[in-house]
């Protein structure tokens, strides 16, 4: 991208879960399409490994944005950090997010630390920026709570289960 503006977008999540399930969770295509927010659309890419074609849409200043591209999966080290990428060139975004779990206690946290990269237009300010820092965060936020949702009804399903047969 030629005139481009840059942000970098930290945060982290607490999980009242062990770290393995955590782990298992965040290496599902369906956990993660389910609980990203905004996306359309998330189909694999046969011949790319952990590479998925992927459509989201949301409402940004007034505005509906549908970019699509590519999310891929990358430095896998289980079950302590993986890397998603995301190429939507043609919306003229870009941006990536090291994930990294650790845990204490039955609980485990997640730590994000991601770049976000953006076509630089003449609508493109320090409020517009602080805009889009502050959406990637909230959409931060709403995926891991997401996948949390995930996890409890997994759990609270296991357990019905479980009294019923006792």
């Amino acid at each position: 991208m030629a005139n481009t503006q840059q942000i970098n977008v930290t945060g982290s999540y607490t999980f009242y879960f062990d770290r393995s399930t955590v782990w298992d969770l965040l290496m599902s295509p369906e956990a993660i399409e389910a609980a990203l927010p905004g996306v359309q659309s998330m189909v694999a890419l046969p011949d790319e490994g952990d590479a998925w074609a992927v459509s989201i849409g949301f409402d940004f200043v007034g505005k509906h944005i549908t970019p699509s591209g590519i999310l891929r999966m990358s430095a896998v080290t289980p079950p302590s950090s993986y890397r998603l990428e995301l190429d939507a060139a043609e919306a003229g975004m870009q941006g990536d997010v090291l994930i990294t779990l650790s845990d204490d206690d039955k609980r485990t946290h997640v730590l994000w630390e991601g770049t976000a990269t953006f076509a630089d237009t003449e609508k493109s300010s320090e409020m517009l920026i602080g805009m889009v820092q502050m959406l990637s965060t909230v959409m931060a936020q709403q995926f891991f709570m997401g996948l949390a949702k995930q996890l409890r009804a997994a759990r609270n399903t296991l357990l019905q289960s479980v009294s019923s047969e006792g």
